[in-house]
């Protein structure tokens, strides 16, 4: 028998308000639904229906199989057991390969609830991505790396913030990106900072990317171009734009607790 129950997605970052970003639905689910596969539907279905303020925050990609939190509202801990098929207790470790990979069920939830060992509301789940766990993460930051160059946020002309890239455009170049192993954003960073100066031509070379992207690219690490050169740039705007991007790396290496 189905029931309805809310689920709430809680992505990384804070809104402008300083509370969590989450995305909500209520969903009719049996009690052998799988609730990872229906937490991943609803994440994919969040993109581009949340608000403006917290558009810099919401991945554009997922990967197909990623680790996940799952907690009940009430308790901010996240679930830590499960159900065998043998009835016997699973002690789930905090790891990607146990409870962030956890099939999930109301079945299983239901009965940890009702035989004491998990508390909090049955009737409102909510998950998050197990951003860093174990030193991996469903959302790499190759896809961070991505999503915040390409996203309109901080961008110093309307011009570039009207340019808009397709998801397929995103996970092209997250494909590439990937395979030429690039994997943090301190890691980005510090390449560019080998050099004083790069022309657009070098970075869509080593990168290959478009003249767009190499712009917005150097334009949030803090670069102006001068004179067909990009160089770090002591302006207001540029210094924003590369402690943003700096904080950011301090924010997705440092998100490997689960919920808070």
């Amino acid at each position: 028998m189905n029931r309805v129950v809310k689920i709430t997605y809680r992505f990384f970052g804070l809104n402008t308000t300083g509370g969590h970003c989450e995305y909500s639905v209520e969903k009719a689910i049996s009690q052998s639904d799988s609730l990872r596969s229906i937490a991943i539907d609803i994440a994919r279905d969040s993109m581009g229906k949340i608000d403006d303020e917290l558009l810099t925050n919401n991945p554009t990609f997922i990967d197909e199989n990623p680790p996940i939190w799952f907690y009940l509202e009430n308790c901010e801990t996240e679930i830590s057991y499960g159900i065998n098929p043998d009835g016997t207790i699973q002690f789930l470790a905090n790891d990607l390969n146990e409870k962030s990979y956890h099939n999930w069920t109301l079945a299983e939830i239901d009965e940890l609830i009702d035989n004491g060992i998990l508390s909090g509301n049955k009737n409102h789940i909510r998950f998050l991505f197990a951003e860093g766990v174990g030193g991996g993460s469903c959302m790499e930051q190759v896809v961070w790396i991505v999503d915040w160059i390409l996203r309109g946020y901080g961008l110093l002309t309307a011009s570039h913030a009207t340019v808009k890239f397709t998801k397929a455009v995103k996970d092209m170049i997250v494909h590439k990106w990937k395979k030429r192993g690039i994997k943090t954003m301190r890691q980005f960073r510090d390449f560019f900072d080998t050099k004083t100066a790069w022309t657009t031509k070098e970075v869509m070379k080593y990168l290959g990317i478009t003249e767009e992207v190499v712009s917005r690219t150097l334009l949030k690490l803090g670069y102006e171009l001068v004179d067909n050169e990009w160089r770090i740039s002591q302006s207001k705007t540029s210094i924003d734009l590369r402690e943003a991007w700096i904080k950011r790396e301090v924010e997705v290496s440092s998100f490997d607790e689960g919920p808070e």
